[in-house]
């Protein structure tokens, strides 16, 4: 039996470990960042500029989605074909980020103002060219994305880990060195020195798998993927339009806000990417290989009980951090241009979108195994009901000048996605899932209201200044988290890993 079990929950804890090294890093620069530059409007231009690029690669991941499930099935038959496959969607790839990259140089320039809007007018020409500097990590970040998708696809996770977390490390060597000097300009190279240690760790790992690349072979003219791409393209693109009217909107509350939020959002991805981007990676890989030998419905089922896992899970963690959101917030960042305002406000963000954790995690995996399973109508659906809600509380916060619907608007869109989901899949596998799902989270809860329970007994024997106590509670709440937490997953692995 425990060899049976070995080799996924060896995959997972190795993985598991390399990611949390790389972001234990990537907290170190989020809190030289934080001492040198706050929640200031530069950090704001700088985040404002980042939004943009993020839009301008909103192919990238429905690029790897819509690829890996018939690249998979054509590199298993024959390495030549899946080869072609993997051609023609790097020159596909290509194409659409130099067509994107024309519209940063010679569209933008006549549009920023209007998608700056008039509050941060002042920072119109800084944000441009932080954005035209930053232009050419459009093909950097699509290509990091589908070689990732590829490397999944394979199960060669260590070696791009190691490549990831190297380009932290250096990235976080030159912020400790320039950032008092250069500002924003360091924090361009840190974001580059990621991407390019990333790609070439993961050419390296491809290169040895087997992979050969030939810019003859064309581009992608397979039906199924233009299908899934277009859906799902669709889905992004409207997604991450979302991300830059955020940070519009943000900006014409107040400034320091989009800093707040961005300080608040990576500690929640994090924290997602620690505890599940190696579970749902190991377990989008098995519904992939499942899907060839057992069929959908079997893929659906095992894509259900990782759902309840992850889910449950989270729900003990997003209490547990929400509980400690102002501790956690003022024991990284308070120091330096970080001050008790930037302390308030940020811890407030987190406390709040925190609670999103367990659908949050649930929609990434949601997302990549619907894609896997080439299911175009089930990411149609769920994606456009996703931004509706966006778009419906972004437009609630402008028009009550109430922050609180922003805020939780990607939290309640979460919510609303997986519920969508189950009921689908419900449908699908003729079964009520709700009532099976609700089942399996019960068992998370009693953890959940005693951490809670606890916080609230010992909240006044403890301030922000006793440092030690601080620590010394929440590393007591850990461990009673850890221990029901262990329990829960050991057994939720061993049935994953048995289906």
């Amino acid at each position: 039996m425990g060899d049976k079990h070995s080799p996924m929950l060896k995959t997972f804890f190795s993985i598991s470990s390399l990611t949390l090294l790389g972001y234990l890093v990537s907290l170190l620069n989020q809190g030289l960042i934080a001492k040198e530059l706050g929640t200031s409007v530069n950090l704001d231009s700088y985040l404002y500029a980042l939004s943009i690029i993020g839009f301008c690669t909103f192919f990238a991941y429905p690029m790897m989605e819509s690829t890996i499930p018939i690249y998979f099935r054509k590199r298993e038959t024959n390495i030549a074909e899946g080869n072609e496959i993997f051609s023609r969607a790097v020159n596909t790839l290509l194409i659409s980020c130099f067509v994107l990259l024309a519209f940063i140089f010679l569209v933008l320039p006549k549009t920023i103002h209007i998608i700056v809007g008039t509050s941060l007018q002042a920072k119109t020409e800084e944000i441009l060219n932080l954005t035209q500097y930053l232009a050419p990590s459009i093909i950097l970040t699509s290509f990091t994305l589908f070689l990732q998708g590829v490397l999944n696809s394979g199960r060669r996770f260590v070696l791009q880990s190691i490549g990831k977390i190297l380009g932290i490390f250096i990235g976080s060597i030159f912020l400790f060195s320039f950032l008092a000097k250069i500002k924003t300009e360091a924090l361009i190279f840190n974001f580059y020195a990621v991407l390019v240690m990333s790609c070439l760790f993961q050419l390296v790992e491809l290169y040895k798998m087997g992979v050969r690349y030939n810019p003859t072979a064309g581009i992608m003219v397979d039906r199924s993927f233009w299908k899934m791409f277009f859906v799902s393209g669709n889905v992004y693109l409207v997604g991450l339009a979302y991300g830059v009217l955020e940070n519009r909107v943000f900006s014409q509350f107040s400034h320091g806000l989009i800093s707040s939020f961005s300080y608040a959002s990576k500690l929640l991805m994090i924290t997602q990417h620690v505890v599940f981007g190696s579970i749902i990676n190991i377990c989008w890989t098995r519904i992939l290989e499942k899907k060839q030998s057992h069929g959908e419905v079997n893929s659906i089922k095992d894509l259900f009980n990782v759902a309840c896992f992850v889910c449950g899970i989270s729900l003990v963690i997003g209490v547990t951090l929400a509980v400690f959101s102002k501790q956690i917030v003022y024991i990284l960042f308070f120091r330096g241009a970080f001050d008790q305002q930037s302390l308030e406000v940020t811890s407030g963000f987190f406390q709040l979108i925190v609670l999103s954790l367990p659908f949050s995690a649930m929609y990434d995996l949601f997302q990549k195994t619907f894609s896997t399973l080439q299911k175009a109508k089930m990411v149609g659906i769920n994606g456009i009901i996703f931004n509706l809600t966006l778009f419906v509380f972004c437009y609630l916060s402008v028009a009550t000048l109430d922050l609180h619907y922003l805020i939780l608007s990607r939290g309640i869109a979460y919510i609303v996605m997986c519920c969508l989901s189950f009921y689908i899949l419900g449908k699908y596998t003729q079964q009520n899932l709700f009532i099976l799902y609700a089942r399996k989270i019960i068992y998370w809860l009693p953890c959940a209201v005693a951490l809670y329970i606890a916080h609230k007994l010992t909240e006044h024997f403890f301030t922000l200044d006793d440092k030690v106590l601080l620590l010394l509670k929440m590393v007591l709440f850990t461990l009673i988290f850890a221990l029901w937490a262990g329990l829960q997953s050991w057994r939720e692995m061993r049935k994953i890993q048995a289906s």
